[in-house]
């Protein structure tokens, strides 16, 4: 709700910034690398990487992870869109680095 009240402010605005450079995380797996609320993380896929804030979740499982889609959200999504016009932006590996180096297993 927070990415669509920041969109019709603006795509500019520090609302819809703040909410897309989010990415939600399993409040254990927050735990087990020593990660507070609004902490900076290191996301990285095949096809790139971000430096974006976390939150945790108790509504997602371990390992799983939920990030808005906007500007951050498309360095990490590859450009193959299977003939759909829209690239796949769901169930694909992401490894989570805190920026003191701490990895997710």
């Amino acid at each position: 709700m927070k990415q669509g009240l920041g969109l019709q402010l603006g795509k500019r605005s520090p609302e819809y910034t703040n909410e897309v450079s989010m990415v939600e995380m399993n409040k254990e797996n927050m735990e087990r690398m020593s990660l507070q609320d609004g902490e900076q993380v290191y996301l990285r896929t095949e096809h790139g990487g971000v430096t974006v804030r976390c939150r945790g979740s108790a509504a997602l499982s371990q390992g799983v992870l939920f990030m808005p889609y906007g500007p951050p959200a498309n360095t990490l999504i590859g450009p193959d869109t299977g003939s759909t016009g829209m690239p796949d932006s769901k169930g694909f590996e992401v490894e989570v680095e805190t920026i003191s180096g701490t990895k997710l297993p």
